[in-house]
Order: C-alpha cells, then sequence, then structure tokens
C-alpha cells in the first residue's frame, strides 16, 4: 500500500501570538497534535474539527438590505 503524500502547513501570525499565552514547555505539544492531526489528514471531519465552508461570491448575496 502507498503511503500518503503529507500536505504542507503554513502557520499564520495569529495563532503565533496566542502561543505566547501558554507556556512554552507546552507548544512543542500543541506543534506534535497540530502536525499529527493536520499533516496527512486535514479535511477528515471529527468532533471537535469540522471542514471549513466556503463563503459565497460577493456577487451571490444580492443587494445589501441597507441598498435598499
Amino acid at each position: 500500500m502507498a503511503r500518503k503524500q503529507p500536505f504542507t502547513l503554513s502557520y499564520d501570525q495569529e495563532p503565533k501570538g496566542q502561543l505566547r499565552a501558554i507556556e512554552a514547555k507546552y507548544h512543542s505539544l500543541i506543534r506534535t497534535v497540530i502536525e499529527k492531526q493536520l499533516l496527512f489528514e486535514p479535511e477528515s471531519e471529527t468532533r471537535n474539527r469540522k471542514p471549513l465552508q466556503q463563503p459565497a461570491p460577493f456577487e451571490a448575496l444580492g443587494t445589501p438590505v441597507w441598498a435598499r
């Protein structure tokens, strides 16, 4: 059975800032768990991880309420 190729993970600046609120001794554990869960199966749904909804295109929303 062929092994799955890993996805590429890139981190935004906001979570990096949020990590500062957590003790440094937990940073490697958090990073390890994130990579374990998201590196090979980022789209699998779990109880605490729901798939993101694609936003509707701006034109599909119609005329804004305040413009009527």
